[in-house]
């Protein structure tokens, strides 16, 4: 949020439409991205004004929206809680309040998700979960599993210009 609200500042001098703003990631990346579009409005994950909560659609590439899953999926991951500050067993409250999944409302941004059926690091699942949970809220998603993909395979060739192009025509799509 705060890297979102230096970008708005900076709107006229980097010329663009301050309401037409798409954010993304891949993996943890997602996970920031999905977090800071679905806490909107929220004081407690402000980054100093929250009227600089304008994010307009979030692009998720093989990313984590449910934490407690994650950390069962792979406990032995040291990042998760360092990240989280603790392991989920000791801090469970705080991981669910730092899952997307958890978040879901009516009156979120598109998302779309993108996701390789082979992760071994992210469960694809999370994509389909939080997917089908925003349609039930009356929100706009769209996912697509990649067959016989792993853990980041959107970032290298072949499939890095795939994802841009998939990328590219969700925003035109709706940004409007």
């Amino acid at each position: 949020k705060s890297a979102d609200a230096w970008v708005r500042s900076r709107a006229d001098e980097f010329n663009f439409d301050e309401n037409r703003v798409a954010i993304g990631g891949a993996s943890a990346g997602a996970h920031l991205a999905l977090m800071a579009a679905f806490t909107q409005g929220e004081k407690e994950f402000a980054a100093g004004d929250a009227e600089t909560d304008k994010i307009n659609i979030v692009l998720s590439l093989c990313g984590v929206s449910d934490l407690p899953d994650f950390f069962m999926h792979l406990p032995k991951n040291e990042y998760t809680g360092t990240f989280m500050g603790g392991t989920y067993g000791r801090i469970p409250d705080k991981y669910a309040a730092a899952s997307p999944i958890n978040r879901v409302k009516k009156g979120l941004p598109p998302v779309l998700f993108l996701h390789g059926n082979m992760d071994e690091a992210v469960p694809y699942a999370q994509s389909v979960e939080l997917h089908r949970k925003l349609i039930k809220y009356g929100n706009v998603a769209e996912v697509e599993i990649y067959d016989g993909k792993d853990h980041g395979w959107c970032m290298r060739p072949p499939d890095f210009m795939k994802v841009m192009y998939k990328m590219e025509e969700f925003l035109l799509k709706y940004f409007k």
